[in-house]
């Protein structure tokens, strides 16, 4: 009888225990709110892009401008081309950081967290395929 008591009460205790740890789990995790929260100021943010020209493309007077964070790559290629004065059909080819060239639907904000240099997103532009 004592052997049976004893595996009840270690059962009891392993329950408590395991109890135990799934609060203090649920306790270090942070909240739904929070979450949504931090994923909201993230894409409402804004960032800043810099352009610099490569080859005998037209420059830019002004070089540093700001986006929301939460807007596709192919909006920066179509703000360049205006600003530029290019047609919308022409070739305009866009690196971040002279490294390579974003897909259009990629995000600003995941390549300003991924790549940005001293609070800058450094984008080089040309009219014709610069790099290989």
């Amino acid at each position: 009888m004592t052997g049976l008591v004893d595996q009840q009460e270690l059962e009891k205790r392993l329950a408590t225990e395991e109890d135990s740890q799934n609060e203090d789990i649920e306790n270090q995790l942070p909240s739904i709110e929070t979450i949504i929260n931090t994923y909201r100021e993230k894409e409402n943010r804004r960032v800043n892009l810099r352009f610099k020209a490569i080859g005998r493309t037209p420059l830019l007077r002004k070089t540093v401008f700001s986006i929301n964070a939460s807007q596709r790559f192919e909006k920066v290629t179509r703000f360049l081309k205006k600003e530029l004065g290019l047609p919308m059909n022409s070739s305009l080819v866009l690196y971040v950081n002279s490294s390579f060239a974003p897909s259009p639907d990629e995000i600003v904000g995941n390549l300003y967290d991924n790549f940005a240099i001293d609070s800058h997103l450094l984008i080089n532009y040309c009219i014709n395929v610069a790099f290989g």
